[in-house]
């Protein structure tokens, strides 16, 4: 048997009443069908067993796998099932699908301080971390905030056990951004900077 016939192209789980599909072009919960082109955003949370996906042009998908009275492995048995099929079947076309937008030049915010841009990893920086005591009045002056943008061919994606960083090449120790695997956006950071560091910036 070739691996090409044992390849899986969709994923169909069963939540109650709730039916969701996922394969390489797009999630579907009940009627709701979001295409991998027009997603801007995916979330697996573990804290809520909640799986959430936003795009352009459609309504969000929130797939809720904790329910009232519903056992924790049979929760915990969807939850992995849908993040998988998205991880390996969505996740890729949609990653490549941003890289195309951000080498066009239109950038990807991953938090107000982080964004992929034409140019490189655009991070915003405080100056500096004003430390005030109990007894130290705190000033008016807001604090300033300065801004770098990094190469992608200086980059490097790091994938560890808890959380993902993004940083210099060859400074394990410094990180431009570390996220959760329960943040927003999380599952397409591998990818997506994997694209925009082959690419550098042009695909």
């Amino acid at each position: 048997m070739n691996a090409s016939d044992t390849e899986i192209n969709t994923v169909l789980v069963q939540i109650r009443n709730d039916e969701i599909e996922v394969d390489r072009n797009s999630i579907r919960l009940n009627k709701n069908v979001l295409p991998a082109l027009n997603i801007t955003g995916i979330r697996c949370s573990r804290w809520g067993y909640c799986i959430e996906v936003k795009g352009d042009f459609s309504p969000p998908i929130k797939i809720e796998c904790k329910r009232y009275f519903r056992g924790k492995s049979k929760t915990i048995r969807d939850f992995n099932s849908i993040q998988t099929a998205i991880k390996q079947l969505l996740v890729p076309r949609v990653a490549l699908n941003i890289a195309h937008q951000v080498c066009a030049g239109i950038d990807f915010e991953i938090n107000p301080f982080v964004k992929f841009t034409q140019k490189g990893l655009w991070k915003k920086q405080m100056d500096c971390i004003p430390f005030y005591g109990r007894t130290v009045p705190k000033p008016r002056v807001e604090p300033s905030y300065f801004v770098t943008v990094a190469p992608y061919r200086d980059l490097e994606i790091r994938e560890l056990e808890k959380w993902i960083e993004l940083g210099p090449k060859g400074v394990p120790k410094k990180y431009f951004l570390q996220t959760d695997y329960n943040d927003w956006n999380a599952l397409l950071l591998f990818d997506l900077t994997n694209h925009l560091i082959s690419s550098e910036g042009r695909i």
